[in-house]
């Protein structure tokens, strides 16, 4: 949780980065608001066409995503954070922001560590079945080859 006193998840726990950190609830908030359902490729494809509110939405959730994997960096340093999902789809309409949401919130800063070093952060390439193919890696890895 980053937020104890926040909304409450679908986990059941209170101020989960997930509600923040995610698309659905600005979505949510849109159809609530505008009477119609939106989708994720809409909101990607009006911040391609400069739509500021779409922009606005894209950079307000990766701020809280840059927050919330800046904490995890500072205890963890981890050498690369794969973007995933359909969130990923927004590409460096996403990155971009996020990445300098990482480096304010991090407590160990780029300029501070060598370039070999860092945390990269980037987005995956398979978008639509990231968990299922990490799910499938880590059985192979396991077990090894599947015959």
């Amino acid at each position: 949780s980053i937020d104890p006193s926040g909304d409450l998840c679908r986990c059941g726990n209170r101020g989960c980065l997930e509600l923040y950190a995610s698309f659905n609830r600005p979505l949510e908030q849109i159809a609530r608001v505008t009477g119609r359902r939106v989708t994720m490729d809409d909101v990607i494809r009006m911040a391609e066409q400069g739509d500021v509110g779409a922009l606005r939405m894209i950079e307000d959730t990766a701020e809280m995503a840059g927050r919330g994997l800046g904490m995890i960096g500072s205890v963890l340093n981890p050498p690369l954070i794969i973007i995933g999902g359909r969130m990923a789809l927004a590409g460096d309409i996403l990155l971009t922001p996020l990445i300098a949401a990482y480096e304010r919130h991090t407590l160990i800063k780029a300029r501070d560590v060598a370039p070999d070093r860092r945390t990269r952060i980037i987005i995956g390439k398979h978008t639509e079945n990231d968990v299922l193919l990490g799910a499938v890696g880590l059985v192979l890895s396991h077990y090894g080859r599947l015959q």
